[in-house]
């Protein structure tokens, strides 16, 4: 048996025809490519676009957070309030006149020290009737030390004294 080979052959015009076909079907496949994938490309650009302003936003909202960080933790804060009563001569009562005062000053614990007033600081205590058990004292304040994170209050205390309410 032999083999046999196929051979086409085509005339410079049906060469030509052909070729003519093959770029118009590229073409056409290229323009309902474009018609069927084009609403999605532009939906993923829109996308895009989005989400480069989100980005921005966020990088701007994100440098504006740690500016403020930054300025928070330069910006001392009461972490720690201390009473300490002067020459007070029984113990036991010192330590529960100690209690009371931390008590009245404990709110300022987390206060930026920069807005806490002194003079507020003061009257909170000063001249402040406290009741132990049976027995009255009237509190003074000698002097307030803030330091760091710590608010220190040295305060003296009389036994007797008037009551006086809650306040400045």
């Amino acid at each position: 048996m032999g083999s046999r080979a196929l051979f086409i052959t085509w005339s410079r015009r049906q060469l030509q025809s052909h070729l003519a076909w093959l770029l118009l079907g590229i073409v056409v496949g290229m323009v309902a490519g474009t018609l069927l994938l084009g609403g999605e490309v532009d939906r993923l650009e829109l996308e895009r676009r989005r989400l480069e302003v989100e980005l921005a936003r966020r990088t701007d909202q994100i440098s504006r957070l740690e500016e403020s960080l930054e300025v928070a933790r330069r910006r001392p804060a009461i972490r720690e309030v201390e009473a300490r009563l002067l020459e007070f001569p029984d113990p036991r009562r010192k330590v529960e006149l100690e209690a009371a005062a931390h008590e009245l000053y404990r709110h300022a614990i987390g206060s930026d020290l920069s807005e806490l007033d002194p003079s507020i600081l003061r009257a909170v205590a000063h001249n402040r009737t406290v009741r132990l058990e049976e027995a009255t004292y009237t509190l003074t304040v000698d002097f307030i030390w803030a330091v760091g994170d710590r608010l220190v209050v040295w305060l003296r205390a009389a036994e007797g004294g008037a009551d006086r309410a809650p306040g400045p």
